[in-house]
């Protein structure tokens, strides 16, 4: 790290809690600056740190509940009420962007294109092709993501890092979930699509 240009001297102190690491706190001194991190500095960053702590374990556990209350404790994925609120938000958006014909447009795309990539994943997962796959996945990412079915586009993800990486133990279970996950996708947007002005 000190070798990063306009950068001298560096101090990292790791904030914990009861043992546990909790994360680091770094404090970098431009390049070229007096050295300010004496004994009496360092205490003082110490007892810093020791403040810290429990604030940010008070941050971690808001995070994990705020998590834990939206995403299905199993998959890690969207529970139902998230998804309806992310699928609802991103149609908004797309509303904003063209309006109705547009939020049309872009749903009969996800509906049109995702189940043949799905159907390629199933079939590469079936020969042990994991480039195929890997390629398979990589636009239901985007094409899930824009009309808010972001399950899918998180198991997509998972899939073609898996595939990419080698993964056989995690692959099966995230294809086999993709089309389960397109179908709840599928019965939302369907329902928002039959309700929009012509």
């Amino acid at each position: 790290l000190t070798s990063l240009a306009g950068v001298g001297e560096i101090v990292a102190a790791p904030i914990t809690d009861s043992g546990e690491a909790l994360g680091l706190l770094v404090i970098a001194e431009r390049d070229g600056a007096e050295p300010r991190f004496g004994e009496a500095e360092m205490a003082r960053l110490a007892t810093m740190v020791d403040q810290l702590a429990p604030t940010v374990r008070k941050a971690m556990f808001h995070q994990r509940i705020e998590f834990e209350a939206r995403h299905d404790g199993l998959t890690l994925l969207p529970n139902r009420n998230s998804f309806e609120r992310l699928v609802d938000a991103a149609i908004a958006r797309l509303e904003h962007l063209g309006g109705a014909g547009f939020v049309r447009e872009m749903i009969d795309l996800f509906l049109g294109y995702a189940p043949g990539k799905i159907a390629a994943a199933e079939t590469a997962l079936a020969k042990g092709n994991l480039s195929a796959l890997e390629h398979a996945v990589h636009p239901l990412k985007s094409v899930s993501a824009n009309v808010g079915a972001t399950a899918l586009s998180e198991l997509a993800k998972h899939a073609e890092l898996a595939a990419h990486n080698n993964d056989t133990q995690a692959l099966p279970q995230l294809v086999t979930a993709l089309a389960p996950t397109f179908a709840e996708a599928t019965a939302r947007l369907q329902i928002i699509r039959e309700q929009l002005p012509s």
